[in-house]
Formats: C-alpha cells, sequence, structure tokens
C-alpha cells in the first residue's frame, strides 16, 4: 500500500488520503505506518457539529 500512496502524492502534492473503517485497535495498527494524512472510523464515536468546538477546545 505504501508504495502506491507515494506515487499518489507524488503525482498530486495536494491529495488528502483518509483511510476508512479503521474500527479497532488492530486496524489502526496496520494502517500507523501508511502515509495516510487521516483516519475515520468507529474508535471515535460521532459528535454533533454544536458540539465539535467544546470537543476541540481544552480544558481549562
Amino acid at each position: 500500500m505504501d508504495p502506491l500512496l507515494n506515487v499518489m502524492k507524488n503525482h498530486q502534492q495536494n491529495l488528502g488520503v483518509i483511510a476508512k473503517g479503521i474500527d479497532t485497535l488492530e486496524h489502526l495498527k496496520k494502517v500507523h505506518h501508511l502515509k495516510v494524512d487521516a483516519v475515520q472510523g468507529k474508535l471515535w464515536p460521532a459528535i454533533p457539529l454544536d458540539a465539535l468546538e467544546q470537543e476541540l477546545t481544552p480544558a481549562a
């Protein structure tokens, strides 16, 4: 997978790659070494948009 990602990113520098289906720690470990820009899956619960700012703001 890494060679494919390298070729894609070399030809399209602004390309963002998201690894989808990261539902377990085992899945996360498998993609950890890859040059992906983000991961998406059930390890992170969905939250409403209005709660997003609160979740991203560091606790005082």
